[in-house]
């Protein structure tokens, strides 16, 4: 096997218990600050500025660029594709350096990503000087498609380098990952119709957010390891990773529940703006899902750190009825108390369902449950380019669904039955897997 290069002045946080069998968080210390070295405690909070700053510009442009291309004399439908495309591009580019990083060190790819989607937020504001509209579109499509590339790279080595750096705090760490993404997520639409609102047009609201991922460039480069191994053996681990039947119903399920976060972005915004509700009660609608998510990951991340695996699992499972619970009894047809209450349900069981999810793939795609390991490289690569793959799926299909379905059924009835078909149908992938890998390994 090809020997890790990882510097030994950083050493994961793995406790001294000899032998790292079953779950290794089950058995570490409670204290993740504590724990961790000067470098490490800077590490932590270098990814989570930078995920509140890329999800921060990949949503800025979300509350003004539909009015934008209106404006131009083109169609709402182009205005989507522009929105979309980074969704998209962001999935499969994922899954690619998920099996490519093996070869690659984690560190420039992270911040080659920073370098691309920056660079690409900076140059969609010089379009502001585009005004033919299939010009600006044409363009814009093609920088958009970069910008997915760009932040593909970056979520894969970022959170490869969190399962490298806080093996025994995983959990934890990831909450407090997916809090920054949230808040940054919800941010990003406030930002831009401020700054759009100051002159009406694109260029200061893209330049400006991009100055957000500026200073994550220098800091990078002296801060982080060294990241990588050889090549040996990595390239495959993709597919080792995913076809297990654990992590195909937990990627399923991240689909889904990523696929309610798109649907009550786009499809609820339709249906409450159809009755008559203004700009901000949605926004504020929107508000208390991310506000709700990011507390209850957080809390979810710190108290499955202490717990064994069969609380993480109930936990896992309560999500998962939660999220259909959320999907059977809202509407947001209904009146503004009880839209916000659901609001705040769909945040806090897809929370429950995402970070507890996460934490059991981590167990079944690492090396026969042990996690911790600096060889496990390349599972945890894997790993991370097919959660990303899940959740660019989930929030580019879904909603792409539920748009086809508008005006013919209800919003519930949409949810509902994408949920349930959803789960129905990564359920039965795994147990055919299960089956088949059954029945191969009796011969």
């Amino acid at each position: 096997m090809a020997e890790s290069v990882i510097p030994t002045d950083k050493t994961p946080l793995i406790p001294n218990h000899g032998e790292t069998t079953g779950d290794v968080e089950e058995r570490s210390s409670p204290s993740l600050w504590k724990d961790a070295s000067t470098r490490q405690r800077l590490i932590l909070l270098f990814i989570l500025y930078g995920q509140f700053s890329v999800f921060l510009c990949a949503s800025t442009p979300s509350s003004f660029l539909t009015l934008e291309i209106l404006k131009r004399g083109g169609l709402a439908i182009e205005a989507s594709i522009l929105l979309q495309i980074p969704l998209l591009t962001v999935a499969f580019s994922s899954i690619a350096f998920g099996k490519y990083q093996i070869y690659m060190n984690s560190k420039y790819l992270l911040l080659c990503g920073l370098i691309c989607f920056s660079v690409g937020q900076a140059a969609f504001g010089l379009l502001q000087f585009a005004q033919n509209v299939n010009l600006f579109v044409g363009i814009g499509v093609v920088i958009r498609f970069l910008q997915g590339v760009g932040q593909g790279a970056y979520v894969v080595a970022a959170l490869t380098i969190l399962c490298q750096e806080f093996t025994s705090h995983i959990t934890q760490v990831f909450g407090l990952a997916e809090s920054l993404l949230a808040i940054g997520y919800v941010s990003g639409p406030i930002l831009g119709s401020l700054l759009y609102s100051i002159r009406n047009d694109v260029l200061l609201p893209f330049v400006i957010s991009s100055g957000f991922i500026l200073p994550l460039i220098p800091v990078g480069y002296f801060l982080l390891n060294d990241y990588r191994i050889g090549s040996e053996g990595g390239g495959s681990r993709v597919i080792e990773t995913i076809r297990k039947p654990a992590a195909i119903f937990i990627l399923g399920t991240v689909v889904v529940v990523n696929g309610g976060f798109g649907m009550a972005n786009v499809l609820g915004n339709l249906y409450m703006t159809s009755r008559g509700f203004t700009i901000l009660q949605v926004g504020l609608g929107l508000l208390a899902i991310a506000l709700t998510y990011s507390f209850t990951a957080v809390m979810t991340g710190l108290v499955l750190s202490r717990v064994g695996c069969t609380v993480r699992r109930v936990v896992y499972c309560l999500g998962i009825l939660g999220v259909l619970l959320y999907q059977l009894i809202f509407d947001p047809l209904q009146t503004m108390p009880l839209v916000y209450v659901g609001y705040i349900l769909c945040g806090f069981f897809s929370a429950l369902s995402l970070i507890s999810g996460f934490s059991e793939l981590v167990h079944h795609t690492t090396s026969g449950g042990k996690i911790g390991q600096q060889s496990d490289f390349a599972s945890q690569s894997a790993m991370s380019g097919a959660w990303n793959l899940a959740i660019g799926v989930g929030q580019f299909v879904y909603p792409l669904a539920g748009s086809q379905l508008y005006g013919t059924l209800s919003y519930r009835l949409i949810g509902v039955y994408s949920a349930l078909v959803g789960f129905v149908l990564f359920t039965l992938i795994a147990f055919i897997v299960y089956i088949f890998q059954y029945y191969r390994n009796r011969k």
